[in-house]
């Protein structure tokens, strides 16, 4: 499943472009029009604003080396 993107509105210029969930939570963005740094802090993704979902626990690694004498 790729991940999500969603769409922002640059401050400075009023470029539109789309982007990354991962991107929002690094809140790290510059417009490639004018260059300006798009604040993100208030943008919502849909995991965000999703009540209740669980988190999955961390797999466990399934290769183990062998011990050598």
């Amino acid at each position: 499943m790729p991940p999500g993107e969603i769409p922002v509105t640059c401050v400075g210029c009023g470029y539109q472009l789309r982007v990354p969930v991962a991107a929002v939570r690094r809140n790290n963005l510059y417009c490639p029009q004018c260059g300006k740094n798009i604040p993100l802090a208030g943008t919502l993704t849909d995991a965000d604003s999703a009540p209740g979902t669980p988190v999955r626990k961390p797999r466990r690694p399934t290769y183990r080396p062998t011990k050598r004498r």
